[in-house]
């Protein structure tokens, strides 16, 4: 088959296209796609533009596992200066441990921009799971880890961490509450070598359907 998809944000564009694919069992697809991305910054620093050609695997890789992974070359080219060109992968799984826990976690090294407009290569790992302890509660966490390189002359990296926990209560049907607890810290080592912050969250949370 054949499908695209254009996302259209204030400072970039992306497109990308699973160009072929075929069935490797009834629940798992093979593939392969390109995606391209343009970053226009309103700011004066460096726009870029960035290409992705990678292979890809989506549906049930094993009983109770599920998700989709892409791994293929990734480079960004900016206006001004070298390029630069890493291994780009990105996945999302899904494993459910009993029909009322479950794992996801999710991997990707991609490219992207600091809020300085400086160039970046962001590799991200986040994993958690979710547990239903009664009917109606349920009770999860997560952890988070985030490496940002930039990509400058001086080049460095920053660390950013990030822990959370959360329950969440079922009232009925269409009430529900959610209250959680965020811990995030950052050790600098880039361009904001100075820059590091620890910090919590805490936050409640209800909604209601009609």
């Amino acid at each position: 088959f054949f499908s695209s998809r254009r996302r259209h944000t204030r400072c970039s564009r992306d497109w990308s296209s699973d160009v072929c694919s075929s069935d490797l069992s009834p629940k798992l697809a093979l593939g392969a796609g390109y995606r391209y991305r343009s970053t226009d910054l309103a700011t004066g620093t460096t726009d870029s533009k960035d290409n992705y050609l990678y292979f890809a695997a989506d549906g049930e890789f094993a009983p109770s596992l599920r998700g989709k992974i892409t791994v293929g070359l990734n480079e960004r080219k900016p206006d001004r200066g070298s390029k630069d060109t890493s291994l780009g992968f990105e996945a999302q799984l899904s494993y459910e441990v009993t029909p009322k826990t479950r794992v996801t976690g999710s991997l990707s090294n991609d490219y992207g921009v600091a809020g300085t407009g400086t160039n970046q290569r962001n590799l991200n790992f986040r994993v958690g799971g979710d547990s239903e302890v009664e009917s109606t509660w349920t009770v999860g966490a997560s952890f988070a880890y985030r490496q940002m390189t930039y990509l400058t002359t001086t080049g460095g990296s920053d660390d950013y961490y990030e822990l959370e926990a959360h329950v969440a209560k079922k009232w009925t049907d269409s009430i529900k509450t959610r209250a959680g607890l965020t811990h995030r810290f950052l050790r600098a080592g880039g361009v904001r070598a100075s820059g590091n912050f620890d910090n919590t969250v805490f936050a409640v949370a209800a909604s209601v359907r009609f």
